[in-house]
């Protein structure tokens, strides 16, 4: 006797293919990213070990990851420098890529991942022999600070504000705006100009090194610390770029690449 099969259900065929659709879009829009994007164009202020100096052999390991990621899919990676705060609105309005080294409340408009591509620590950078105890931001009233025009320090925390009050007042806060603000900072607080300037620890003692302060300056922790990320522009195609960084993270950590990457640069973290 012959044995007729059922139709299924129509409701069930139904939902059977729209999620086959929908996994059919997801998977074409990231090959499309994969396959179609011929370039990824980023940007920042320098800000090294993390980006560093364009076209030399160690641009700095958020460079070095971009490319381990995107490169082997097609997508070329190119560095530009250009201030901070240009980098975010270029990015907002689509003119770039991503801007480098963005923290949760230091980003713009623009959007970031699920994976942390490192820890941004700040320190306050002190003349050796100073004597100056840290707790809370109050504890540098009375001193000359010196600050980065547009930088946050502690994502719009209690140093951000404190900062902020102070410069209203026009109270002792330096703001430099120039291509290389680190080595303006350091010249400043080493000739007496300035008490005190916040910054990212391993971005100082990589600029301490390379400018010959190490000796003239001692860090002071300040326990304020967030996670660093890459800004890409808040549209589909900064979306697509956004989960394949993400998936690339993931694989590099996962095999051990990630950690080589940063040790490279001296940087010694578990992500």
């Amino acid at each position: 006797m012959a044995v007729t099969a059922r139709p299924r259900p129509r409701a069930f065929a139904c939902r059977h293919a729209l999620a086959l659709l929908a996994a059919l879009i997801l998977w074409a829009d990231v090959a499309s990213a994969e396959a179609g994007d011929a370039s990824l164009v980023v940007a920042a202020d320098r800000w090294c070990p993390y980006n560093c100096e364009p076209g030399s052999d160690r641009p700095g390991y958020l460079i070095d990851v971009l490319r381990e990621v995107f490169e082997p899919l097609g997508i070329a990676v190119h560095y530009r420098v250009m201030p901070w705060k240009r980098a975010l609105y270029e990015t907002e309005r689509g003119r770039i890529d991503a801007a480098l080294g963005a923290v949760a409340g230091d980003r713009g408009n623009n959007i970031i991942g699920r994976e942390p591509l490192g820890v941004n620590e700040t320190v306050l950078v002190v003349r050796r022999g100073q004597a100056l105890e840290y707790w809370r931001p109050q504890d540098l009233t009375g001193l000359t600070i010196g600050v980065v025009a547009d930088y946050s320090y502690d994502s719009e925390g209690p140093l951000d504000s404190y900062l902020a009050k102070r410069r209203a007042a026009e109270a002792g806060v330096y703001v430099v705006r120039r291509q290389e603000p680190l080595a303006s900072l350091l010249a400043m607080l080493t000739s007496d100009r300035i008490d005190v300037f916040p910054e990212n620890r391993y971005v100082v003692v990589h600029a301490l090194s390379r400018l010959g302060y190490a000796d003239d300056v001692k860090l002071l922790e300040t326990g304020v610390a967030d996670s660093v990320y890459i800004a890409f522009t808040p549209d589909k195609r900064g979306r697509r770029h956004l989960e394949l960084l993400d998936r690339g993270v993931r694989q590099l950590r996962a095999s051990g690449r990630l950690r080589a990457i940063m040790a490279r640069y001296g940087i010694h973290q578990d992500l």
